[in-house]
């Protein structure tokens, strides 16, 4: 600690340059959390799940147990599902915008159709590059989705 604040560990001590950067550094961590986060949030993408579209009918079935034609009905009967609309808040601002329908839906398939420990969400979420509360929001919505457009 001495070697980084000079000498004798005396900020008095130290010269301008150094105590600006300090004050920087310092000003940096109070702001942000994390010191080596981004400035900048990334929305995370869903490229994977959007890759699943573009499989082959036949492996788009061993995945997520469904053919496509189903799975674009389903899609589009479960789309208008308030959950899944955009949420505006009190100054008419919208909130951060969800991941889109097939997305979650895709999950939600996969979930249901693994057997055993490949149903963890902790492995749909790596298998996805997601994360697993996202997995839990998504089977959670989806199932609501599907039980009430079934009503």
């Amino acid at each position: 600690m001495t070697n980084i604040l000079g000498g004798n560990g005396n900020i008095a001590q130290m010269d301008d340059d150094d105590v600006n950067f300090f004050a920087i550094l310092y000003l940096h961590t109070i702001n942000t959390r994390y010191f080596d986060r981004p400035l900048s949030y990334i929305a995370n993408s869903y490229i994977i799940l959007e890759s699943a579209l573009d499989m082959s009918d036949s492996n788009f079935l061993l995945h997520f147990r469904m053919e496509k034609d189903s799975f674009r009905m389903l899609v589009e009967e479960v789309k208008d599902y308030q959950e899944f609309l955009p949420i505006q808040g009190r100054h008419s601002s919208l909130y951060r915008k969800k991941a889109p329908v097939t997305s979650q839906l895709l999950v939600f398939l996969y979930v249901c159709g693994a057997s055993g420990s490949d149903a963890n969400y902790k492995k749909v979420a790596s298998r996805f590059a997601i994360s697993h509360g996202l997995v839990q929001i998504f089977v959670d919505r989806c199932t609501r989705a599907i039980i009430r457009t079934l009503q």
